[in-house]
């Protein structure tokens, strides 16, 4: 196997003030010049060779080996050439042993396997970036120190399984249980900002983990005309970070003032830090100034990235040529640093805004004196006194629980615009209160279709023909986080949300032929 990976990209640009003639898009019609040319080349080369073999033995026990050798133009030619092998045994058992007879079928199989990767393209380079200063031509070394000893990354897993069917095939479970171990792994290590260059790739790290995952499918309704076939899946995976670089216990995968993800020795991957609020030796927040501050002092870990557990429920109930499928999907366990909550909530557009902003919701009575200080009324029908500033009283009052600095109680009255908009103010830190558990059960999409009767296709000479509805990402039957979509930021590197675009709801029709 040969694999040859090409990516380029060019653009070239003018900072104009439009066109001399309009219509004409060119860069001679430009109004001013120079025009600006950016781009990049990358190049990466992969040979494979690999091989398998395969034995079974009276159709009820099988063996298979498996073994790769890839060369890549990533790493440096000493460690350019790496082996990984895989084994797999599986055995039938329903065929072997004697079985009940609501016993339709019965696996077990248990596979090993060794994987490696390269790594991303030129880390094991010293790159150059080419530019131009004054018409003098110039090269800037990336931002990354090549490693000097750079090896593939390395996962080693092994998988033990069990398959079964009862009742004539009617209901089937099949549960496996895994773990793995990914070491070597690729990561920078930040250096001097004296030696140029901001962090340096190595191979470091070691993570394990280990998971279940469990399969139950199962046709509850089965008569001449009707069907009703079910799967429900679930699995739960477990990532601990067994070692780090020498002398690192820690390592940041993403922060921001306030809070942090992070890979700790001995902890869960993912983990998330935050400060939080002051409290004093009896555990109730300080209030100064009428508002609550976080300790930068101390760090505490809320939740991680990863859920604990996932899954989805998928139905097809069909009758005669009619069917409709829907799918339900869920998770648990995972929290989500929410940036849009925060902004929502200083700027008061969040629904929990509305507490405290009059009588109705909760506020308190108060007035501003000549010296434009808030001061607590006994009651919203008080008058207007003397020395108040406007006049009118306000009803917008709010006294956060807790004790000062001294350890009196909180009597500081502040409004309630102040409460929230305080939340994003450019000095503040992440606040621990938008940090969210990210769980949720989604119906993510439902298809109606009707299959034409045989005797209606012979006739236009179609073999098949079915005709469907279908919706997809309809409804979160549950989720605890507001005001934003759960699944926003899936399938990405991030570890938190900022103004996510929400996934787009969709409807249509299709039509399926065969002849």
């Amino acid at each position: 196997m040969i694999q040859k990976r090409t990516s380029e990209w060019t653009s070239r640009n003018t900072r104009s003030d439009g066109f001399i003639t309009r219509d004409w898009f060119s860069f001679s019609n430009a109004k001013t010049t120079p025009v600006e040319s950016n781009g990049f080349r990358r190049y990466s080369l992969l040979y494979g060779a690999f091989g398998s073999v395969q034995v079974g033995f009276k159709e009820w026990l099988y063996l298979e080996l498996q073994g790769r050798n890839d060369w890549s133009s990533i790493l440096p030619p000493a460690n350019n050439s790496y082996f990984y092998p895989g084994a797999s045994v599986s055995w039938i058992f329903s065929e072997t042993l004697k079985m009940p007879a609501w016993v339709s079928f019965g696996k077990f199989r248990v596979s090993w396997a060794d994987v490696g990767r390269p790594g991303p393209e030129y880390f094991s380079n010293n790159v150059y970036d080419i530019g131009n200063y004054g018409g003098v031509i110039t090269y800037a070394p990336r931002g990354s120190r090549p490693p000097e000893d750079l090896k593939p990354e390395r996962k080693r897993e092994v998988e033990l399984g069990l398959e079964t069917k009862f009742f004539n095939s009617r209901l089937g479970l099949e549960v496996n249980y895994y773990n793995g171990n990914t070491y070597d792994q690729i990561m920078g290590l930040s250096v001097p900002p004296s030696s140029g260059f901001g962090d340096t790739k190595i191979n470091a790290g070691q993570i394990s983990h280990s998971g279940i995952e469990v399969f139950i499918n199962a046709t509850p309704l089965k008569t001449g005309s009707f069907n009703w076939n079910t799967v429900l899946n679930f699995h739960s995976d477990k990532p601990m970070v067994k070692k780090l670089a020498q002398g690192i216990t820690t390592q940041g995968l993403w922060g921001m003032s306030g809070a942090r993800v992070v890979a700790v020795e001995g902890q869960p991957w993912g983990q998330v830090v935050v400060r939080p609020y002051k409290v004093n030796e009896n555990g109730e927040r300080i209030v100064e100034g009428g508002y609550y501050s976080t300790d930068p002092t101390k760090e505490e870990v809320i939740g991680k990235v990863l859920p604990d557990i996932a899954g989805g429920f998928n139905n097809t109930i069909s009758y005669k040529g009619l069917s409709l499928d829907f799918n339900i999907d869920y998770q648990f366990g995972s929290t989500l640093v929410s940036q849009t909550n925060m902004y929502m909530v200083g700027n008061g557009s969040a629904a929990s805004t509305t507490a405290y902003r009059d009588e109705a919701h909760g506020g308190l009575p108060y007035y501003i004196n000549n010296s434009s200080t808030l001061v607590l009324l006994p009651s919203h029908t008080s008058g207007v006194p003397a020395d108040s500033k406007y006049p009118f009283i306000m009803h917008d009052g709010v006294i956060l629980p807790g004790v000062q600095p001294d350890g009196k109680p909180n009597e500081t009255i502040i409004t309630a615009a102040d409460k929230h908009s305080y939340y994003w103010q450019t000095f503040m830190d992440i606040q621990p209160d938008i940090v969210y558990k990210n769980d949720y059960i989604k119906l993510r999409n439902i298809v109606l279709t009707y299959e034409l009767p045989k005797k209606l296709t012979n006739k236009i000479r179609f073999d098949r023909l079915a005709v469907s509805l279908f919706a997809n990402n309809l409804w979160y039957i549950y989720k605890t986080m507001p005001n934003v979509d759960a699944e926003a930021l899936n399938g990405t590197n991030v570890f938190y949300e900022n103004n996510a675009f929400p996934t787009t709801r969709s409807y249509g029709a299709s039509i399926r032929a065969s002849f």
